[in-house]
């Protein structure tokens, strides 16, 4: 029986202030794209916000400055300075942390705030963007009888979307086509993964007949708990379709995302991509499934590769004088040396992730937060070894 390589990583002292709230399950994560009209110069930004206890944290990689000497804040509705954000060893990345008011976090949901980063050249901001506008992600799933417990065979069909906003709440909506029977309730469900019952959270009220043999239908959450959120967001919510031929359900969709997890941290450039390798998860968010798969992408061709985890995250440029930004952190670091290997010709990794080798404190528990990046040689890049970006998942 082969047993898992678990080495430590000596680096959870680096940087171990930068490692805020965002373990909490109720943090909520988005993104900017910054630009200016003074050149080509670009950032992208991502946010940590719990709006329970007002902690924000900040990280944008930066390119294109017309100086290397820059600093970055968060300003809010009026102008005023909520947030700094200070360059991470001279590169290109810069962090901030803070603690909002009440009234600051609102202006955040709302859209309201702008992140600047300015240079000597422009003081007063050479690009800049609004956080928490635009954070929206949306994605769709299809209907089948398969999904039903238990399953059904029919003619009917259908599609499911949903959308989940920074700052405009949740939605879920469809279509449904050539059902056996006339329906009789349209239910959204939540905390549960295929094949399970959940718990119910609304019958939708909201239903349309464009057209004969053929549905639609709506529903908006404008202050969603964040239970529905994070469920959304985790593919662990499911639309069950009753009709009169089947009051058990005639159709089902599991809303999945195309990856699970947020993705909270930017990979650095590398010799084949200026935005640097991609790391996603799929499989099941469930801790008693442990069926999670990695994916890497815009990888350089036939280089080692090893997936390394945390239980918290932090911002540690060039660590121990390796490449990239190591965004995992905690009490030790471990990397999964029996999933390392080599990327394919196309640049792209793929591993299964047996968690139960980690043993404790890693073993996927339910409401465990794990953090995970992708380790990766690229003697051709910036440096001879680089990280993609990191993904961060609570196990249900």
């Amino acid at each position: 029986m082969k047993h898992a390589i678990v080495q430590r990583l000596g680096l959870s002292g680096l940087f171990a202030v930068l490692a805020c709230a965002a373990a909490r399950a109720d943090v909520h994560r988005g993104h900017a794209w910054l630009q200016g009209s003074n050149g080509p110069a670009f950032g992208l930004a991502n946010f940590d916000l719990d709006d329970e206890t007002g902690a924000i944290s900040i990280t944008v990689d930066v390119q294109g400055l017309s100086n290397n000497r820059f600093a970055g804040r968060l300003e809010g509705a009026a102008g005023e300075v909520l947030c700094t954000l200070v360059p991470v060893a001279g590169g290109s990345v810069a962090f901030g942390i803070a603690a909002l008011t009440p009234a600051a976090i609102a202006s955040v949901f709302s859209g309201q705030t702008r992140l600047v980063i300015a240079t000597p050249n422009f003081p007063q901001g050479e690009i800049d963007g609004p956080i928490g506008a635009g954070g929206l992600e949306s994605f769709g799933a299809p209907f089948s009888g398969s999904q039903v417990v238990p399953p059904v065979v029919g003619p009917a069909t259908g599609m499911a979307y949903a959308s989940i906003s920074v700052s405009n709440g949740c939605s879920v909506s469809g279509q449904l086509h050539n059902l056996a029977g006339s329906i009789t309730s349209i239910e959204l469900w939540r905390d549960a993964w295929l094949g399970e019952q959940g718990t119910l959270v609304t019958t939708i009220t909201t239903i349309g007949n464009p057209s004969p043999g053929s549905f639609t239908f709506s529903q908006q959450f404008p202050t969603p708990t964040p239970e529905l959120r994070r469920d959304l967001s985790d593919g662990m919510c499911y639309l069950l379709v009753r009709t009169s031929a089947h009051p058990q359900g005639e159709l089902r969709a599991q809303v999945r995302p195309p990856s699970l997890g947020d993705n909270y941290c930017n990979g650095r450039p590398n010799s084949v991509a200026i935005l640097g390798a991609r790391l996603s998860l799929t499989g099941s968010p469930r801790a008693a499934a442990n069926d999670l798969v990695a994916h890497g992408t815009s990888l350089p061709a036939g280089r080692a590769v090893l997936p390394i985890v945390g239980l918290a995250t932090g911002h540690v440029f060039n660590p121990a004088g390796l490449g990239g930004m190591l965004c995992v952190s905690g009490a030790g670091v471990a990397r999964l040396g029996q999933h390392a290997g080599l990327s394919t010709a196309q640049g792209t990794f793929e591993t299964p992730l047996d968690l139960s080798l980690l043993g404790a404190p890693f073993s996927a528990a339910p409401g465990l937060r794990l953090n995970m990046q992708l380790w990766y040689r690229d003697p051709a890049g910036p440096s001879t070894t680089n990280l993609s970006s990191a993904v961060s998942l609570v196990f249900h």
